[in-house]
C-alpha cells in the first residue's frame, strides 16, 4: 500500500509496448490480496493499446481488493481485470483518463464501490489527449460467463469531446448485473448507460436503482437496455434533454418494470419494443444530481449517493399532463426512430496467461460498423450496407463523415478510397454489397449467411467471422476454421450459404472492403 509510480508508457505503432504498471495475483482461490492507497500515475500515448495500468488475468484465482487508489492516463484500461476467474472488488479510489475504459470487471462476485471514474481531455497529461479510442467510464464483460457483478455508490463522468461509446457498458458476454446509487454524467455521442443484447439466454436481466443519469450528449438514448428481460428500473433520475435524445428504452425486454423514476428527455421519455413492460410513477420533468467527483475515498460502502431517484426535483408539480402515475403495461407501443447504435458483438478470446490476453492483442469490441478500404490498387471501391433498424453515419475509428455517402432508411450507400467510413446501427447488419464482386446476405431468423458472387471472370474471395459457430448448408467445401469461429472461401456467380450462430464480427470481399463491429481493432 502507498505506494506512488509515475511513468511515460509510451507505445508505438511497431508493438514496442510499455509493460503494465501492475500486475497483482492471488494464486490460491481461497487467498486475498489488496492494493491500498497506491498511485499510478502515466503520460501515455492514447490509442496506442499500450500500458495497462493494473491488470489482473487468468492466474489470478483469489480476490483482490484495490482500496482508494488513483490511476490516471494509461492507453490499454486504467483497470482490465474481467479475465481474471477470481473476485476484484474495486473500493473508493480515482481512475481517469485512461484509453478503452476507467475500470473493467466481470468475473461473478465482483464490484465497483465508491470510486470516480472520469474522462476529461483538458486534464489529460497524455501527449495526444484527442487520439482517445474509447474514453468510456466502467464495463461489465468476462470470457468466462460472468454474472452478478455491482457498480454501486460511483461518480461516472465522460466529458464532451471524447471519444467513447459509453459511461457505464455492459457487453453481451454478461449476464445480470445491478447499477445503483450511482451518478453518470455523459457529454459526446454515445449511450450514458448501456446493457448490450447478451449472448447467452439464462437469467439476463438487470438492476438500477438510484441511479442518475445527466449530461449534454444528443441524439440516440440515455439508458439503452437490449434484449434483457425481467429488467428492474426503479427510483431513477434520468434527465437527457439534449436534442433529439431518447431518455430510457428498453428493447425485447419483457417482463421488466419501471418504478418511481424521472424521465427528463430531449425527444420521448420512455421507448418500449417487442415486450410488455409494467410502469408505474413514471414523471417526464424534473432535474437530477449530477456526479459528485470529490467523493472518491472509501468508508466501508458508504460513499457516493443513494437520493439518486427521490431527490430529483420535479417542475411540473400538480401539472398530472407530465406525469403517469398510476399503474400500467406497455407492449410494443413505440415506433419513434431514434437512432441508436445498434446491438453490438461483445465475444472475447482469452488464453490462460496473464500477457497473452492483454488490451493490446485482444483489443474489446464496441458498437459501430466500419467498413474498410482493402484494395492494394488504389481507387474508390462503392458498397451498400443494409440493417434490420436504424442505421446513421459515426465517426467511430476516426472514419471520414462527407457528402459522398448517403443514409436512407435503413440503408446506406458509399464509398471508400484508402480509408474507412462507419456507421452506427440498430438491429442485425443484413446486407452488404460491393461494387460488381459480391453480395454477403444475413437472415437472423433463419440463422443463414449467403455470399453471392457477381464476377464472372473467376472465383472472388472472402472471409467471414462470428461471434458463435459456422457450418456449411450447402455443398460449398470452403475450410472452417479449426474453431468454427470463421471461415475463408470464394464464389464465382454462385453462391455459398452458411448456417450460423451469434453475431457477425468480420466480413470481407477480396480487394475490396472489409466490414468489422470491434472499431478498436483497427489501426491508426
Amino acid at each position: 500500500h502507498d505506494l506512488a509510480m509515475v511513468g511515460r508508457g509510451i507505445g508505438s505503432a511497431t508493438g514496442n509496448n510499455a509493460q503494465n504498471a501492475l500486475n497483482p495475483m492471488v494464486r490460491s482461490s481461497g487467498g486475498e490480496g489488496r492494493l491500498e492507497n497506491v498511485v499510478l500515475h502515466n503520460e501515455g500515448r492514447m490509442g496506442a493499446y499500450s500500458r495497462t495500468g493494473i491488470w489482473i488475468g487468468g492466474t489470478n484465482k483469489g480476490t483482490i481488493t484495490l482500496r482508494n487508489c488513483n490511476v490516471e492516463g494509461f492507453s490499454g484500461n486504467g483497470v482490465y481485470a474481467s479475465r481474471t476467474p477470481g473476485m476484484v472488488q474495486v473500493e473508493g479510489g480515482t481512475y481517469k483518463n485512461n484509453d478503452l475504459s476507467q475500470v473493467r470487471i466481470g468475473s461473478s462476485g465482483s464490484y465497483v464501490d465508491g470510486a470516480t471514474a472520469e474522462t476529461d481531455l483538458s486534464e489529460s497529461r497524455s501527449p495526444n489527449p484527442g487520439g482517445m479510442l474509447n474514453g468510456s467510464g466502467i464495463r461489465l464483460e468476462s470470457d468466462r460467463g460472468g454474472s452478478g457483478a455491482e457498480i454501486r455508490n460511483c461518480d461516472v463522468r465522460v466529458g464532451p469531446n471524447v471519444d467513447a461509446d459509453g459511461g457505464i457498458q455492459v457487453f453481451g458476454n454478461y449476464e445480470d448485473f445491478t447499477i445503483e446509487n450511482t451518478r453518470v454524467e455523459f457529454n459526446p455521442h454515445g449511450y450514458s448507460i448501456r446493457a448490450k443484447s447478451p449472448n447467452g439466454s439464462g437469467d439476463v436481466g438487470g438492476t438500477l436503482r438510484n441511479v442518475s443519469v445527466t449530461g449534454n450528449a444528443t441524439g440516440l438514448v440515455g439508458v439503452l437496455i437490449e434484449d434483457r428481460p425481467n429488467t428492474t428500473v426503479a427510483n431513477c433520475c434520468i434527465q437527457q434533454t439534449g436534442g433529439s435524445r431518447t431518455g430510457l428504452a428498453l428493447d425485447n425486454c419483457d417482463g421488466s418494470q419501471v418504478v418511481d423514476t424521472t424521465i427528463n428527455a430531449g425527444a420521448q421519455a420512455l421507448r418500449v419494443r417487442n415486450g410488455s413492460v409494467n410502469l408505474s410513477n413514471i414523471r417526464e420533468s424534473g432535474t437530477c444530481p449530477a456526479p459528485n467527483l470529490g467523493s472518491s475515498s472509501y468508508t466501508g460502502g458508504t460513499s457516493g449517493s443513494n437520493d439518486s431517484g427521490g431527490t430529483a426535483s420535479n417542475d411540473s408539480s400538480g401539472n398530472d399532463s407530465d406525469s403517469t402515475n398510476e399503474d400500467s403495461s406497455v407492449d410494443d407501443s413505440s415506433n419513434d426512430s431514434s437512432s441508436d447504435r445498434g446491438s453490438d458483438n461483445s465475444s472475447s478470446n482469452d488464453g490462460s496467461s496473464d500477457q497473452d490476453t492483454d488490451a493490446e492483442k485482444n483489443p474489446p469490441d464496441d458498437a459501430d460498423l466500419v467498413i474498410a478500404d482493402t484494395n492494394a490498387a488504389g481507387g474508390r471501391i462503392p458498397y451498400e450496407v443494409a440493417t434490420s433498424g436504424d442505421i446513421e453515419k459515426t465517426d467511430a475509428a476516426r472514419a471520414t463523415i462527407d457528402s459522398n455517402d448517403e443514409v436512407s432508411g435503413n440503408s446506406a450507400s458509399g464509398g471508400v478510397n484508402s480509408w474507412r467510413d462507419s456507421y452506427g446501427y440498430e438491429g442485425e447488419i443484413v446486407e452488404l454489397e460491393v461494387d460488381d464482386r459480391a453480395i454477403i446476405k444475413l437472415d437472423a431468423s433463419t440463422q443463414t449467411i449467403k455470399v453471392i458472387g457477381k464476377e464472372s471472370t473467376g472465383p472472388t474471395g472472402y472471409s467471414l467471422e462470428v461471434t458463435g459457430q459456422l457450418e456449411h448448408a450447402d455443398s460449398s467445401g470452403d475450410p472452417i476454421a479449426d474453431d468454427g469461429h470463421s471461415v475463408e472461401g470464394g464464389v464465382g456467380t454462385f453462391r455459398d450459404i452458411y448456417n450460423y450462430t451469434g453475431r457477425l464480427l468480420e466480413a470481407s470481399v477480396e480487394d475490396s472492403v472489409s466490414i468489422t463491429t470491434e472499431p478498436e481493432t483497427l489501426a491508426d
